[in-house]
């Protein structure tokens, strides 16, 4: 289980729940809902979804809102998503890989969704 440690408002740290807290031991069923409320703790989910157009596995990314963890989304969604103002370039968002929670316009494979399109050209005379 993926989890991020919230103090604040802040992530301090992300990552396996068993590597953060190597000396508990948790049942089967993971840890209690209000374990994870005392230790400040959030799930993060992460999964690789498939495209059927491409029959290729896209990556998704999960993203904060609020101190909880939303997603993941792929990143078309994400894409639709600051068209209209849900994720914006101060979003958090968290990838496989990636070490910490960044701001979305910190992570290369999103950075390019907040520049500035240029307006179509003019109609041909």
């Amino acid at each position: 289980m993926i989890v991020a440690i919230v103090n604040n408002g802040n992530i301090e740290q992300t990552g396996e729940l068993s590597v953060l807290f190597p000396n508990v031991s948790f049942p089967a069923s993971g840890p209690s809902d209000e374990w994870m409320a005392e230790n400040n703790l959030v799930p993060v989910t992460y999964f690789k979804a498939y495209d059927a157009a491409t029959q290729k596995l896209v990556s998704c990314e999960a993203y904060l809102e609020g101190g909880a963890a939303k997603g993941p989304y792929s990143r078309a969604k994400m894409g639709r998503m600051t068209t209209v103002g849900a994720l914006t370039r101060e979003t958090l968002v968290w990838t496989q890989g990636q070490y910490g929670w960044k701001k979305a316009e910190d992570v290369a494979e999103l950075a390019q969704l907040f520049t500035v399109m240029p307006p179509p050209p003019p109609p041909a005379a």
